[in-house]
């Protein structure tokens, strides 16, 4: 419709496009969509009334055919027979003709009344009916149709041909009806009597009725549609120069706000690279005093002595950490991160990365073991890469793990190299999973206060082993606590890692 509406709207006026104003354009649409509604409901309610004359058309000449079909059922003789006055309550014919009326009203819900009927004067007078002798409504034999006009006998006065019809909105004391006559001739095709049946007028038109109130319905809402479309394209054509105008001033603010984004981003990863890498020398500095004064004070120190250089050796640990992680992690999202690999024995080294955390695994009570899987422990990797990354998931676990064991296992074929660090830990909240290796993301911030953290820890990971061609996910321990397992390619080569190999490891959720 939409594209109709631009054709005849559009369409006629493309040759005088240019020399039109926008206002003037406007009120050109507004005449052709009032012509083009008009003529949508013209069209609806038109072809509304043809279907609705056609189904009453249809209901109609069911009824003649129903009550033709039933007055062909009955003898002309029985007619005869009956007198027209009360005696014939004790005929034979009487009942048999009344059960045969009887039938056809059940033969039909919608039919009300059934009856026979045959003039005496100028009046026409009830012969049989279907209706209960007791009922209000019924009609003994004799009694006179007080509504009788002149059509109703003009049959019998051969006036008229004895035919089917049907009269639509006949009222009596009844009611309104729309009634069905058929004739009962004898053989010289004189009419003896006719066969009414009565069903009332708004039950039997009802049908007709809803046809019309959809069709009315259908059309308006037609109009009511295209009445927005139109509104729709006559504001949007007015509007179009203004609004082009618009989004190219928006989007060259776009592009120049995403510059900016850009070189905003760079300056924190180049500030945030600088800092750290300034950093780390005193960090480093100030951590080895405090390894090496805790080892000469050994056994001197007194008791608030050593909680103090405990509580120095745990600070510097902990800032220690946090600078090499920003570090990393701004380098590979940088695209500056230089990936060495070199051949290394992976069960060497995963070895020593155990070994280091066995007494923090011991101070909490907590076993730590080494798992291997495949005979050739050799591997063409970035030891630094996969030390930095093993080393915090390892600690990841060892934080959140009050009881039970923290295990690691390393699996070798003939491609990849896989580690996985199994805990039984607190776990991770389902709702939590998908923010898992997000940067600063904390899953368990109820603990936040009691266990240290930045979020950065599985967020470097993440980049690291990407750097290298692997993958990271999360597993949830069927036991109880957490699998975090990763796996990259056993030989560098195969990724296309030569010595010194540059990364852009891009940016990291």
């Amino acid at each position: 419709m939409e594209g109709l509406q631009n054709k005849l709207m559009d369409g006629y006026y493309d040759d005088v496009e240019k020399n039109v104003s926008p206002m003037r354009r406007a009120v050109y649409r507004c005449i052709a969509s009032f012509l083009l509604i008009c003529l949508i409901v013209g069209l609806g309610l038109t072809v509304t009334e043809r279907i609705a004359n056609l189904e009453k058309e249809g209901y109609l000449d069911v009824r003649k055919a129903q009550v033709a079909t039933a007055a062909a059922a009955i003898e002309y003789s029985d007619v005869q027979s009956l007198k027209g006055d009360e005696s014939d309550f004790v005929s034979p014919v009487y009942e048999k003709l009344r059960s045969k009326l009887v039938r056809i009203r059940q033969s039909d819900k919608s039919i009300r009344f059934v009856y026979l009927m045959r003039p005496k004067g100028n009046k026409l007078i009830f012969l049989v009916d279907a209706e209960e002798p007791s009922s209000p409504d019924f009609s003994p034999p004799g009694q006179v149709y007080k509504e009788t006009s002149r059509e109703d006998i003009e049959v019998f006065q051969n006036e008229k041909w004895p035919q089917p019809s049907i009269e639509e909105g006949e009222k009596d004391r009844w009611g309104t009806w729309l009634s069905s006559t058929a004739y009962i001739n004898d053989p010289e095709g004189k009419p003896v009597a006719f066969l009414g049946t009565d069903v009332d007028f708004t039950d039997a038109l009802a049908g007709v009725g809803r046809i019309k109130y959809i069709g009315r319905l259908l059309t308006s809402l037609a109009a009511l549609l295209f009445l927005i479309l139109a509104v729709q394209h006559i504001t949007w054509s007015y509007g179009r120069a203004k609004r082009e105008a618009l989004r190219r001033e928006m989007e060259a603010k776009i592009i120049e706000l995403n510059e900016e984004l850009i070189r905003a981003d760079r300056m924190k990863s180049d500030f945030l690279e600088l800092a750290s890498h300034e950093l780390r020398s005193p960090v480093s500095a100030i951590d080895i005093a405090i390894q090496t004064l805790d080892k000469s004070l050994d056994g001197r120190a007194n008791e608030d002595e050593r909680m103090l250089l405990d509580i120095a050796k745990s600070g510097s640990r902990r800032l220690v950490s946090l600078v090499d992680d920003i570090l990393d992690l701004t380098r590979v999202e940088a695209g500056d991160f230089k990936l060495s690999p070199r051949e290394i024995d992976v069960k060497k080294t995963v070895s020593e990365v155990v070994k280091i955390f066995e007494p923090m695994a011991k101070e909490k009570g907590l076993a730590i073991s080494l798992t291997f899987e495949g005979d050739d422990q050799g591997a063409i990797v970035d030891e630094h890469a996969l030390l930095r990354g093993l080393e915090n998931l390892v600690s990841n676990a060892l934080k959140y793990t009050d009881t039970g064991f923290v295990d690691v296992s390393v699996k070798v074929d003939d491609e990849h190299l896989r580690i996985a660090v199994k805990d039984t830990g607190i776990g991770v909240p389902s709702h939590a999973v998908k923010d898992l290796f997000k940067k600063f993301s904390r899953v368990h911030e109820m603990r936040a206060s009691e266990i240290k953290g930045t979020g950065l820890g599985l967020s470097l990971c993440k980049a690291l082993v990407e750097a290298q061609g692997g993958r990271i996910w999360y597993e949830e321990n069927p036991t109880g606590g957490s699998i975090f397992a990763f796996e990259i390619p056993r030989y560098a080569a195969t990724v296309g890692l030569g010595d010194e190999k540059q990364l852009s490891g891009g940016k990291q959720n």
